[in-house]
């Protein structure tokens, strides 16, 4: 009993170390920053159009950090004020509404621009591809894996 025990351990320790030494030598972890990035993937980008959208991306992601702690820091400024008495929760409600609409606006500025640097085949294939992500954006399935039937 003891022998198979120490077997399964020794197997067990051996398939561990195979598969550490498999991330440090693979390192999937680190990729390149736009190695993942699905639009420079699908409109297969040359390295001039790589360069100008790893600016914009930069930029944009900047950004829209800003952004969402702005709209972070607000609405923890509403909800924790369920005890106060004479507190008025419209004008943090509009501001964070603000807020999301300039969000917004930051999102189709950088979408414009990344469309300008795509050649005219280029182009075509981010309209669809922008078009799909806007009809997927609230159909997302739910968290257990189960899709709901179709309509």
């Amino acid at each position: 009993m003891k022998t198979k025990l120490l077997y399964f351990l020794l197997a067990t320790l051996i398939i561990t170390n195979i598969a550490l030494l498999f991330m440090l030598i693979k390192k999937p972890h680190q990729q390149k920053k736009d190695g993942g990035n699905f639009l420079v993937k699908e409109l297969q980008f040359d390295e001039n159009q790589r360069e100008r959208f790893r600016f914009f991306d930069s930029q944009h992601r900047e950004t829209i950090m800003g952004f969402d702690e702005e709209i972070r820091a607000s609405k923890d400024i509403l909800f924790s004020s369920f005890s106060k008495l004479n507190f008025s929760s419209d004008s943090i409600s509009k501001r964070i509404g603000k807020l999301e609409g300039e969000k917004e606006q930051e999102i189709f500025t950088f979408f414009k621009q990344v469309r300008k640097i795509c050649t005219e085949k280029q182009a075509l294939k981010f309209d669809k591809l922008i078009k799909e992500a806007l009809h997927q954006k609230g159909r997302k399935p739910p968290k257990g894996g189960m899709r709901p039937p179709p309509r």
